[in-house]
């Protein structure tokens, strides 16, 4: 439980750090599927933001998509002018981000370190939305502007 803690941490001090918009929510039950986030939050399961990490070669990077859209690799794959993509192993994402498969945030300073793709679809959202926070108890509600200002992105369609 220490290390989750941990990661919701690094979400919090991120947050402080880059003056983010945005509140942490805690939940008793997990959240670390859109549709449980969905049902536990109440919020429809296409405000919900999911942030995917991948790899190609030594190249990391972090996809972020709305919780109702599926990434489509080959779109991906173009886009960033790779062969092959796989996702992030569990290991990994906590060797690089400090948080398990569930968790994965946004708001993480490891992410600023990788290329950050957002799913021009997410463009169409408006007011609140939730993403990962941290653990697969907490959820981070802000809106999408936020997310554009804090990191270094591009806006491509990936679903």
């Amino acid at each position: 439980m220490s290390s989750l803690l941990n990661a919701v941490e690094q979400v919090r001090r991120f947050i402080n750090e880059y003056n983010v918009n945005a509140e942490i929510l805690e939940f008793e039950g997990t959240v670390e599927t859109v549709e449980t986030a969905s049902r536990l939050s109440g919020v429809e399961p296409g405000t919900i933001l999911k942030t995917l990490v991948l790899k190609s070669g030594d190249r990391w990077f972090a996809v972020i998509l709305k919780g109702d859209s599926r990434l489509d690799l080959r779109k991906l794959r173009r886009a960033l002018g790779v062969d092959k993509i796989r996702f992030a192993r569990p290991n990994e994402l906590v060797e690089l981000l400090g948080v398990e498969p569930g968790g994965v945030s946004p708001f993480l300073e490891g992410l600023k370190s990788m290329e950050v793709i957002l799913d021009s679809d997410i463009m169409s959202l408006k007011g609140t939305i939730l993403a990962g926070g941290g653990s697969k108890h907490h959820l981070v509600r802000t809106n999408v502007n936020e997310i554009i200002r804090v990191l270094n992105l591009e806006i491509l369609d990936v679903s």
